[in-house]
């Protein structure tokens, strides 16, 4: 979204999988800093990073291969990321600038993006596609439901799923 703000003539099409356009509530931002402080200072501990694999990949196989990366690297990776999420500056008002089709994504065992979120983008973008919902998955559809996802694509792409 940032970059249809900044680059609107190098935008066609956004594809915006379990994502906001609000700031980083304060009570998120300080939950989120506790875990980043927590992992930076004793690293992946499986007490750490069995909670943030279920918010990011639920209930997926997936998630013990991320908890086993994790630990194996002894670290995740915080930095520009972690600051990325955390610093998000609140672009709700300039939604309506963005004059591109959007789909809007959502996982329904997303427990890091309330659904009204998502209204929001959908009420602001004028060429959003209705929330689709990826039944079964958590916040990273395209890594645990790919078949879905790819379908899904294909439609969008193809025009079949009517934005505005």
């Amino acid at each position: 979204m940032r970059a249809a703000l900044l680059e609107p003539d190098r935008i066609s099409s956004l594809v915006l999988f379990d994502t906001e356009a609000h700031a980083c509530q304060p009570s998120d931002k300080a939950a989120y800093h506790q875990l980043f402080d927590a992992l930076s200072e004793r690293g992946p501990i499986e007490e750490l990073t069995r909670p943030l694999a279920k918010q990011i990949i639920g209930d997926h196989p997936a998630a013990g291969t991320w908890i086993q990366k994790w630990r194996e690297a002894g670290q995740l990776p915080l930095g520009a990321p972690a600051r990325c999420l955390l610093d998000r500056d609140d672009i709700v008002a300039r939604l309506t600038e963005i004059r591109c089709p959007a789909l809007l994504v959502r996982g329904s065992e997303d427990t890091s993006l309330p659904q009204e979120r998502l209204k929001v983008m959908r009420e602001h973008l004028p060429g959003a596609t209705s929330i689709q919902v990826i039944q079964g998955a958590a916040h990273s559809p395209p890594l645990t439901h790919p078949e879905e996802v790819n379908a899904l694509l294909a439609r969008f792409l193809s025009g079949g799923i009517l934005t505005g």
